[in-house]
C-alpha cells in the first residue's frame, strides 16, 4: 500500500460516498471496505478502487486486513453495533482509528480501553464536514 493508503469502512454509505468523491482532491487512496459485495464492486469499478468485503464478525479476517493499512476510517454505523469491533481490532493491529460519529458513543467505548502500551491513535468523534460541490 502507498503511503496515502486507508481503509475506508462503510464506504457504500452515505458518508462513505461523499468522503470517496472527495479523496482524488487530496491525493489520496482509500480501499473500501464493507459488507455488501455487491455495492462494493459498483463503487469499486466506479472510482477504481480495490475492495475488501468485510463483517466485523470475522475477527480474524478483520485484523488481517487492517495490518495492511496505517488508518481505518471508520463510516459504518450504527456505531453503537460496529465501533466496539473495529476499535478492538485497530487496537490489537495498531492501526490509526477515526470516525464520523456525531455524538459520543464510540468515544465511549474508547475510553474503555486503557490508552497505555498501544501504538495508534482513536479518534472517535471526529465530526468530519463534508463539502460537497
Amino acid at each position: 500500500m502507498n503511503d496515502n493508503s486507508f481503509l475506508l469502512y462503510g464506504a457504500n454509505g452515505y458518508t462513505g460516498r461523499l468522503i470517496l468523491k472527495l479523496t482524488s482532491d487530496y491525493n489520496l487512496n482509500p480501499v473500501l471496505a464493507g459488507r455488501n459485495e455487491s455495492a462494493l464492486v459498483q463503487l469499486s469499478e466506479e472510482f477504481n478502487r480495490d475492495y475488501f468485503v468485510l463483517d466485523l464478525s470475522e475477527t480474524e479476517k478483520l485484523e488481517s486486513v487492517l495490518k495492511k493499512f496505517p488508518l481505518v476510517l471508520h463510516c459504518a454505523g450504527p456505531f453503537i453495533n460496529t465501533a466496539q469491533q473495529m476499535i478492538k481490532a485497530c487496537l490489537k493491529t495498531g492501526t490509526h482509528y477515526i470516525d464520523i460519529l456525531f455524538f459520543g458513543v464510540s468515544n465511549t467505548i474508547a475510553t474503555l480501553y486503557p490508552a497505555l502500551n498501544i501504538s495508534c491513535t482513536l479518534s472517535p468523534f471526529s465530526s468530519l464536514r463534508l463539502k460537497v460541490r
